[in-house]
């Protein structure tokens, strides 16, 4: 499937809130949000680029996405700010529309050229810089690069994959596990019979985020601060930080379109790494 650029510019869809159900977000969400409103030049959303050597089809992409996204509430609601100031998540009952999260797109090359290359790719994605998310949908899309040609780190990709999401709905790990699971062993021929299936299909795929005991959590946070102020010592005898291209002290000092990439690693040892 393959759409024009204009597939993704932001259009929010009608919402009747009187009539959904709607959940008060936490003060740490509620930041998350304010500070990508309050900042011109930056919305609060994480990305990731995954390099991957052959053409994937964007309705198989669809299907894992509604199977492993969707029974994660996050995943299914959108975001509401009230005239008090006050945000809460919104469910309207109604699935997310999948043809407008995960998407294939053709993107605009250098001299009109058939097939894009990296420089084509880092154009793109620098697009995104300073654009905000609709946050009348559910704040998260998979965007399939579906004209890339020896493209990546090696050189050796013809597909981009490009996931979004918003800091509201979790952090840089949070989107390691969303997009990992695009790599999980996935039937694309089981029929699903047109319903999201909200239950996890086995104890291996339960949502990203579950529900964690009292103590639990007492014992973790006070993990993270022993660690966070070990770190932190440790962090004054470390030598300063150096400039480099991919750094900039405003937004405004932004004029190359860069992107930092890493090596390719194998299909085996994503799932090596899945399985420790």
């Amino acid at each position: 499937m393959r759409l024009s650029s204009k597939r993704l510019k932001n259009k929010e869809v009608k919402r009747n809130i009187s009539m959904a159900a709607t959940r008060k977000m936490n003060g740490l969400s509620q930041t998350m949000i304010a500070l990508g409103q309050s900042n011109p030049y930056h919305d609060t959303i994480i990305q990731k680029v995954i390099f991957l050597e052959k053409q994937i089809k964007v309705e198989a992409v669809r299907k894992i996405a509604k199977e492993k996204f969707l029974p994660n509430w996050r995943f299914r609601t959108s975001v509401n700010i009230k005239k008090s100031g006050e945000i809460e998540w919104v469910d309207d009952g109604v699935s997310p529309d999948l043809d407008y999260h995960v998407v294939g797109i053709d993107i605009p090359t250098a001299g009109g050229r058939k097939y894009a290359n990296q420089e084509d790719v880092n154009n793109f994605i620098a697009g995104f810089y300073g654009k905000k998310m609709d946050l009348s949908r559910p704040p998260w899309q998979l965007i399939a690069i579906t004209n890339a040609k020896n493209a990546g780190p090696d050189g050796d990709s013809d597909c981009v994959l490009i996931a979004r999401l918003h800091h509201v709905i979790g952090d840089g790990i949070s989107l390691e596990a969303f997009s990992l699971t695009l790599f999980d062993d996935f039937d694309i021929t089981k029929p699903t019979n047109g319903q999201v299936n909200t239950k996890p299909s086995s104890k291996k795929n339960k949502a990203l985020w579950p529900k964690v005991p009292v103590y639990a959590q007492f014992f973790n946070r006070l993990r993270i601060l022993l660690e966070g102020t070990v770190e932190g010592i440790a962090a004054i005898n470390l030598p300063g930080d150096t400039s480099n291209a991919l750094k900039v002290s405003t937004a405004r000092d932004l004029k190359g379109r860069v992107a930092a990439l890493s090596k390719s690693i194998s299909l085996e040892k994503v799932k090596e790494i899945k399985n420790l």
